[in-house]
């Protein structure tokens, strides 16, 4: 991703403690959630735990199942943005930025 060593860890700590956080997040989601709307909260819950999960693989084991670059943090962070873990998704954004701002050398 980068040739900065700093930026690159900032970006790496970033990334695994969005994933950690986003995991947490909908799991305490998952325990909260209500009968009368278990259907559609459930399986959002669940997508962000997947998601999550990704992103940490991504993150941990770079190039093994998924790339480790800006792109694919990004489409993360808004995918578990969209399935209401929005902490999470905020903390990956921000690697993604992150990790595009050093990339094109701007930081």
């Amino acid at each position: 991703m980068s040739s900065k060593p700093d930026t690159e860890k900032i970006i790496y700590l970033l990334a695994v403690s969005g994933g950690i956080m986003a995991i947490f997040e909908a799991a305490i989601g998952i325990s909260t959630i209500d009968v009368s709307n278990m259907d559609t909260t459930l399986v959002f819950h669940l997508v962000a735990i997947i998601i999550a999960i990704l992103t940490l693989l991504s993150v941990l084991k770079p190039n093994e199942p998924i790339p480790y670059n800006w792109i694919i943090l990004f489409v993360f962070s808004i995918l578990l943005i969209i399935f209401r873990s929005i902490a999470g998704g905020i903390i990956v954004l921000v690697a993604a930025i992150l990790g595009l701002l050093s990339e094109t050398e701007v930081i």
